[in-house]
């Protein structure tokens, strides 16, 4: 055996020793900088001018031997049912060994397709959307990874939560038999203003209309409203303190009928 093919099989020992070295030390640094490399803050709803978004603070903090590099995050935004809502990426270019990225993925949401097909729902009740997030980079120059992050929840506060309309009896005013109702909702989401005008129409247990009439509604976000009404009644005896409210409403968006039992 020459002194070349010797030469060439300890270059290939020593190419084979140094891929091992590289691979072993790349995954171990990978594990201790996975260990709290990464992180994912809360997501919450935003809004500006122009648009609604979710935001969704994340950092990497870079604590192994090697550059991590082409970092992909993206996020899904998805209805309880399943549906699609939104979809975005953001991407990081690099983040250098020893150093910390920080910053916030905004995922836009368009409020026409949230509240499609389940608008009484989202107005009247509380509920929650999911978000899958998926995180895609490649590590040591070499390496690809993708992790999927998909427990993630972001609550919804509904603008219109525990709506009432109370009739509470009749009174002459001595013109007008006239119908005291009181209306009250609490506007549980953070962002959406409750801004518009509101309609009541009271009917007996036979389904006779006894009285209606509107209302301006003004609730900001995390407030409650409460005010009464007073109904022009034509016949005091339709009035029989049992029966159903219908209520339609402009604000936020436009309602109705929302049918609730009184008596």
């Amino acid at each position: 055996m020459g002194p070349a093919v010797r030469a060439l099989g300890w270059a290939g020992r020593f190419l084979l020793v140094f891929a091992a070295l590289y691979l072993a030390t790349s995954l171990y640094s990978f594990s201790v900088m996975m260990g709290g490399g990464f992180a994912l803050g809360k997501p919450a709803f935003r809004v500006t001018a122009e648009e609604l978004a979710v935001s969704i603070p994340f950092s990497f903090n870079n604590t192994g031997y090697y550059d991590l590099n082409d970092a992909n995050l993206t996020a899904i935004i998805r209805d309880k049912e399943g549906n699609v809502l939104s979809r975005a990426e953001t991407l990081v270019a690099s983040v250098a060994r020893g150093t910390r990225v920080e910053g916030v993925h905004s995922v836009p949401l368009s409020i026409m397709k949230v509240f499609s097909g389940n608008m009484t729902k989202l107005l009247l009740e509380d509920d929650e959307f999911k978000v899958d997030i998926s995180l895609g980079f490649r590590y040591a120059h070499a390496l690809g990874f993708r992790l999927g992050f998909t427990d993630m929840s972001l609550p919804w506060g509904a603008p219109l939560g525990n709506l009432s309309v109370r009739p509470f009896g009749l009174r002459f005013n001595g013109t007008h038999h006239i119908l005291r109702v009181e209306l009250s909702f609490e506007n549980h989401s953070p962002f959406l203003p409750v801004s518009g005008s509101v309609k009541v129409e009271v009917y007996n247990e036979r389904a006779k209309l006894v009285g209606l009439g509107w209302v301006d509604v003004e609730a900001p976000p995390r407030s409650r409203f409460a005010t009464p009404l007073e109904l022009v009644v034509e016949d005091p005896s339709w009035f029989t303190g049992v029966g159903r409210v219908h209520v339609y409403t402009e604000a936020p968006f436009k309602l109705g009928p929302v049918v609730l039992p009184y008596g």
